[in-house]
């Protein structure tokens, strides 16, 4: 399965190897059910209540979005992976807003710009016309 940035994927590599994260509908609910919450705001105030979300939990958010596009990765087989944790946080935050929220991160937003023509007034140029004899 390839990568779909405007599904809400997001690449992020482990030592050689590049894997990615979606945090679908199904990655969600097994997160909300895995950590008994009813909301995405109790995961935030969860974090904040405790310093912090545990190794254990980050372990198991990372497996949750990687199911999507690497099924056959287990728990234990994510936290065997050389993970550098600094770039897991913003890695996992970006993939959650872009992914359930389908929200591009303010840092990756591509500004497009579409031109139209003006509809004109129906009349032809007299450039346009040629003169028959």
């Amino acid at each position: 399965m390839s990568s779909n940035s405007h599904r809400g994927d997001t690449q992020i590599t482990v030592g050689q190897e590049t894997y990615t994260l979606c945090y679908d509908l199904n990655a969600c609910a097994l997160i909300m059910e895995k950590l008994g919450l009813d909301s995405f705001e109790q995961l935030a105030e969860m974090g904040e209540a405790k310093g912090g979300i545990g190794l254990s939990e980050i372990r198991y958010l990372l497996w949750a979005g990687l199911q999507r596009h690497h099924p056959d990765l287990t728990e234990t087989d994510v936290g065997a992976l050389e993970w550098d944790l600094e770039e897991v946080g913003p890695k996992l935050g970006d993939a959650f807003q872009k992914g359930l929220l389908r929200q591009t991160p303010p840092d990756v937003e591509k500004k497009v710009t579409v031109t139209r023509k003006s509809p004109g007034t129906g009349k032809r140029d007299k450039s346009e016309h040629t003169k028959q004899e």
